[in-house]
């Protein structure tokens, strides 16, 4: 068994497959997991007829959280299109990064009908900066306009997409949208990510798993969730690198996204990490 903090290095041939008890019914002996390994069935579906889901930390005000029969609480993780949510304190989650990408976006003022309006490039905006067109807000933690009479604000994504390993034992592809005040939680994975060395070379995104957990945060405008990324080490101390089945999985996303072969697609928006633009991307993905 291994420590609290330390990823089991589970071979594809020992991949647990759950057996719900609704199943359990139907007797039998569990399916060999070397049987279940294929495209037979699915030899149709492209990247346009499926999605990958949304990992996000819930809100307090978040819509999951939000009616008398909310079964999702504020502080946990929810997984988008299957309708989870794990608290990282009650289960181990975990989290194998393998594309990142920026998004700065421009939208309606609150109390209007949200809409995406602009999409803007850093050069974009640092030449707005500059010739103070814009600047920056605390408050609504993104760029304003200076001209009164454009109410617009700017606001920043970053986007990571990964693979995210849930505690029954199954790993999902996933997008994580941070943003505003969890953006400090996204430089912290990126520069974990980026200054790993492995042999005195840099290694590779996806060469790299976290332990998933969230903080709570405040100021005087209010209180929030954040992610936080945790390196996983071994008995000697020493990080802990993806399981051969995850690596493989993250790898062949890497290549599909890279190559513009598969344009990453949640139910918020589509992300093309070929080129880094954001196509219809919902306004909930950068508030």
């Amino acid at each position: 068994m291994p420590n609290k903090n330390e990823l089991a290095k589970v071979e594809p041939d020992e991949l647990a497959i759950p057996q719900p008890n609704a199943l359990a019914a139907f007797g039998g002996e569990a399916v060999d997991v070397s049987m279940l390994i294929g495209r037979e069935g699915n030899e149709n579906v492209t990247s346009d007829d499926k999605v990958i889901p949304m990992f996000k930390t819930l809100q307090a005000m978040s819509p999951e959280c939000q009616g008398k029969k909310a079964i999702h609480k504020a502080g946990t993780f929810f997984l988008s299109g299957h309708d989870l949510s794990f608290d990282p304190d009650e289960v181990d989650i975990y989290f194998v990064p393998v594309l990142f990408a920026i998004n700065y976006i421009e939208l309606s003022p609150k109390g209007e009908d949200l809409a995406i309006l602009a999409r803007h490039t850093k050069i974009a905006l640092d030449d707005m900066l500059r010739n103070k067109v814009i600047y920056f807000d605390e408050k609504e933690y993104g760029w304003k306009y200076y001209d009164p009479e454009y109410k617009n604000v700017i606001k920043v994504s970053h986007a990571h997409v990964g693979v995210v390993l849930l505690p029954d034992g199954s790993a999902l592809n996933c997008v994580m949208y941070l943003k505003s005040t969890s953006l400090r939680a996204s430089k912290e994975l990126n520069t974990k990510v980026d200054g790993r060395m492995i042999n005195g070379e840099p290694c590779k995104r996806y060469a790299n798993v976290f332990k998933l957990s969230i903080k709570d945060k405040s100021n005087d405008f209010g209180t929030w969730y954040t992610p936080s990324f945790n390196s996983v080490l071994d008995a000697d101390g020493r990080l802990v690198t993806p399981p051969l089945a995850i690596y493989k999985m993250a790898e062949r996303l890497y290549q599909e996204l890279s190559s513009g072969a598969v344009v990453a697609a949640q139910e918020e928006g589509r992300v093309d990490f070929a080129t880094g633009e954001v196509i219809d991307i919902h306004p909930d993905a950068v508030m």
